[in-house]
């Protein structure tokens, strides 16, 4: 009610919301512990000076789960609107972590970010947008270099400025068209749906339009990838205006001039090597590829399906870039996934190629990896190639390595598991003597030895008698394949007291 001179009337609406704003008054809402197997919606809040986010969940009714905000720093104030939603998003992340690896978290905003945070060669990837797009392009080509500008508008004061650098030789209309297909390009990965294109190249809008015939082969190139990609734009509108209404995108053309390092910008510096109609084109995985796989989640994430926690966090490490897909690496920004066609290529080269070096499997994965490659299989994949190798089979080092595992020998009491063993022969000494019979107890490592002039199966028997004798009967005796030892007689004195007799090596006995 406002004070004045004419009476406010009071009817059963103002009665109806005066009362709910003071249920809102006395009931505050109180946060919740979250239900389990329900998704969690975040809504992102944003100002000039704070970022504000609150974590929610509907299940009957709407559950306030965990609320954070921050004040924004000086620089951060003058960061653009959809910069300061990706920073409410990341702040909220990082504050409510737990939540976001216990639940699947859908974004509630009404800015188009989604497409920001997954498309890094433009700083994200957003969900389909609002209609109501602008885009200003303009490109220019000197004697010295050459370069395109695009700028492009969306609602809710949505602005991406982006400069293209060209390190081959351009005339001035080819620049206008890299122009063109750049800005198509980059509004259909924002997600438009229709685009109001304003240009100063009276030229392509002419062409573009059906007004002009063009009659040069290479514009004729460009003008064919333009219309193919216009298509996807429902309406599609191309304008003329003067030079001086296309400012800004004309003074992004002309940075190709600049400095390539230490600029400290926000404007997205793209490099062309070459012209984009003579880009050869990668088609879509097929068959059975696995990044189709994660490609399709893509799709279906954007399209709003509800993923299982582990296909999130899946999906988390995967980016595109230009239609192709990239992992996010520990030692390296991003790794390109790669068909097993492909992968096989890679292999051949790394290790047959002019570079190769007939490394073994765990190089071979490594040095996969440092040259930016990636598919789930690199492990298997190396030991399989590096296996069917016959260079490396033919020139590899002979492993000395037991063909089968080797076993210990345990004795289970002292005295159970003697070894014996001829030593010598020496310089022959008293009563000509110049070996020596030793035994050795497996357990307590004891030592038993005899010198002996010459030694036959009548004296190994004897000598082992005496250890009968004093230690008692063991359970194992352990030797070489001397003729002392495999006598018959030897063996019928050790199988008549029961005593297990083994033959091993001569270094092992």
């Amino acid at each position: 009610m406002k004070k004045g001179d004419e009476a406010g009337v009071w009817d059963a609406d103002c009665e109806l919301t005066f009362a709910a704003v003071k249920n809102l008054l006395t009931n505050h809402p109180v946060m919740n512990r979250p239900l389990p197997n329900t998704e969690l919606q975040i809504y992102l809040g944003v100002s000039y000076e704070v970022i504000s986010a609150a974590l929610v969940q509907d299940a009957s009714e709407p559950r306030l789960i965990y609320f954070v905000s921050r004040v924004l720093q000086p620089a951060e104030t003058r960061y653009q609107l959809v910069e300061k939603v990706a920073l409410a998003l990341l702040h909220a992340s990082r504050r409510l972590h737990p939540y976001f690896q216990s639940h699947q978290v859908v974004v509630k905003i009404d800015h188009p970010v989604s497409k920001i945070l997954r498309k890094p060669d433009i700083a994200g990837r957003m969900a389909q947008s609002p209609e109501g797009w602008s885009l200003y392009v303009d490109g220019a080509a000197g004697r010295a270099s050459a370069g395109a500008g695009v700028v492009l508008e969306g609602p809710g004061g949505f602005l991406i400025e982006q400069s293209l650098v060209f390190k081959f030789k351009a005339f001035n209309n080819q620049a206008k068209y890299e122009a063109l297909i750049a800005g198509l390009a980059l509004a259909l990965d924002m997600g438009a749906q229709s685009l109001t294109c304003r240009t100063d190249s009276q030229l392509v809008v002419g062409q573009m339009m059906g007004e002009f015939q063009v009659k040069d082969d290479q514009l004729l190139r460009y003008f064919h990838k333009a219309s193919t990609i216009a298509k996807n734009f429902q309406p599609f509108i191309i304008k003329h205006i003067p030079r001086e209404e296309n400012a800004r995108a004309d003074m992004l053309s002309k940075l190709s001039a600049g400095k390539e390092k230490g600029q400290l910008t926000t404007v997205i510096r793209q490099v062309l090597t070459e012209p984009s109609v003579e880009c050869m084109a990668l088609g879509a995985p097929v068959g059975d590829d696995w990044r189709a796989e994660i490609m399709k989640m893509m799709v279906d994430q954007d399209q709003g399906v509800s993923l299982k926690p582990v296909e999130a966090r899946r999906l988390a490490r995967y980016v595109t870039i230009g239609g192709d897909l990239y992992r996010r690496g520990f030692s390296v920004p991003l790794l390109k996934c790669v068909s097993p066609d492909q992968a096989a290529y890679v292999l051949n080269e790394l290790h047959n190629g002019i570079c190769g070096l007939h490394t073994r499997a765990r190089t071979l994965r490594a040095r996969a990896l440092r040259a930016g490659y990636y598919w789930p299989t690199m492990e298997n994949d190396a030991k399989a190639f590096t296996a069917k190798c016959e260079r490396c089979q033919a020139h590899a080092n002979i492993p000395h390595a037991s063909p089968v595992e080797l076993r210990t020998i345990v004795s289970p009491w002292p005295f159970a598991k003697w070894g014996m063993d001829i030593v010598g022969p020496f310089p022959p000494g008293r009563a000509q003597k110049k070996f020596i019979l030793v035994a050795v107890d497996y357990f307590t490592k004891w030592v038993k030895a005899e010198p002996l002039a010459t030694i036959s199966a009548r004296q190994v028997q004897s000598f082992f008698w005496k250890i009968i004798c004093r230690f008692g009967l063991p359970q194992t005796i352990v030797t070489d394949n001397g003729r002392q030892f495999i006598d018959k007689k030897l063996q019928t004195f050790f199988q008549g007291l029961g005593i297990k007799h083994i033959t091993s090596s001569v270094e092992h006995p």
